[in-house]
């Protein structure tokens, strides 16, 4: 890819770009180096994901890597937030958290706490936890995520999910900072389906936005429902007789 169709691709102005200081020679260089790493980096995501599959409130777990492209555009956004900021093909896998994604995902809401847990007590994290939440979501749900010293985000666009950035430990003296998101099946539905909008078209705030707005009232809405047939289920099955 060219310098001129990269820009243009991710709607980076050339003045903008030229802001950053850096040379387009050396994005090319990282870029190289990045896909070199990627089948090891992808071993690192499989490591990961292995030792979340058995925490017993995980449905599914699924991996990412992230594209060279994305790379690219995430370092010329981090120079323009903080141009001070020395990035090169040593340091760029420390810098940029999110190389290596890997997403566990559950089917009850309040699930997300013993899956909290046992990142705890499994890897060292590199900053807080950050539960995205929505601005109608109960109070109740909202001290909880508090009460384990996860730092609250009210998301502009609803987007629910708690995020971890733990240090994996790729070797003695070596570590990478890993992204783990956990949240529901139905969150994950609704995930998917914003992101292909928003990222697939411009129009999104006039044409698409209410939508969108709507499918979230009615994910959080089934994710309560969920966990209300979960409450009755196990009523039932404490009391057969009744």
């Amino acid at each position: 890819m060219q310098q001129s169709e990269f820009l243009k691709r991710f709607s980076i102005p050339e003045s903008q770009f030229r802001r950053t200081s850096l040379d387009w020679d050396l994005l090319i260089a990282i870029r190289r180096d990045f896909e070199k790493s990627t089948p090891e980096l992808g071993l690192d995501a499989n490591y990961v994901a292995e030792r979340l599959r058995p925490v017993e409130a995980v449905h599914t777990v699924k991996t990412r890597i992230k594209s060279p492209d994305h790379l690219l555009e995430k370092i010329v956004r981090i120079k323009l937030e903080n141009p001070a900021i020395d990035i090169g093909t040593g340091n760029y896998d420390q810098l940029v958290t999110d190389l290596v994604g890997v997403r566990a995902l559950h089917l009850f809401k309040e699930d997300w706490a013993s899956i909290h847990d046992f990142i705890l007590r499994t890897w060292e994290l590199k900053e807080a936890p950050v539960a995205n939440i929505h601005a109608e979501d109960p109070p109740a749900l909202i001290q909880a995520f508090r009460d384990r010293r996860c730092e609250v985000h009210r998301h502009p666009w609803g987007y629910r999910s708690v995020h971890y950035l733990i240090a994996f430990e790729r070797s003695k003296d070596k570590t990478l900072p890993v992204e783990i998101q956990v949240r529901t099946l139905l969150e994950e539905a609704w995930s998917e389906i914003d992101h292909f909008v928003r990222y697939s078209h411009t129009a999104v705030a006039g044409r698409y936005a209410p939508h969108l707005v709507e499918l979230n009232r009615l994910t959080a809405r089934a994710d309560e429902i969920s966990s209300t047939i979960r409450r009755l289920k196990n009523s039932a099955d404490r009391n057969p007789a009744e």
